[in-house]
């Protein structure tokens, strides 16, 4: 079996302007189909492993992840029925991933409204500025025009 181990890239740009994300990275289909073929298999024996409270049947491997079930299946299943015959129709499993489920859709509500609210914010704050230059050049205006009109010397040309 081939470990494949994700890497991270750091990209530092210089540049003052905003740019565009780089479009998602698209990998063959036939290494996602073995890396889930192998996920799936590795939750098959994880979920046929022994229930006794013997350390023996623990499986002690380091993993990447913080649960030794992969995430990715989990949330990826198109029936419910798979995910529950996988998982052995464990109530307090199903549970946990309904709530999980409910936070995540929950906090992805909020930082949808915290967006919104940013980007009325920015609006209001780019509003105003505008106003405030455009009072600064009207007093300017009037400030030129009050200079002409009391300095006989501008007045003559």
């Amino acid at each position: 079996m081939v470990d494949h181990h994700p890497v991270a890239i750091t990209v530092e740009v210089k540049q003052e302007e905003d740019i565009k994300p780089s479009p998602a990275l698209v990998s063959s289909p036939q290494h996602n189909d073995a890396l889930e073929q192998q996920e799936e298999h590795e939750l098959m024996r994880v979920a046929e492993g022994s229930v006794s409270p013997s350390l023996s049947s623990v499986d002690m491997r380091m993993t990447s992840s913080p649960s030794s079930v992969p995430r990715r299946d989990v949330f990826h299943q198109e029936s419910g029925e798979h995910l529950r015959s996988l998982l052995r129709c464990d109530p307090q499993v199903l549970q946990m991933l309904k709530e999980e489920h409910q936070l995540i859709l929950e906090n992805q509500k909020k930082f949808g409204l915290y967006v919104q609210e940013k980007r009325d914010g920015l609006k209001r704050r780019q509003r105003l500025e505008e106003e405030l230059l455009r009072a600064k050049i009207e007093v300017e205006k009037l400030r030129a025009s009050r200079l002409r009109r009391d300095l006989p010397e501008y007045s003559s040309f």
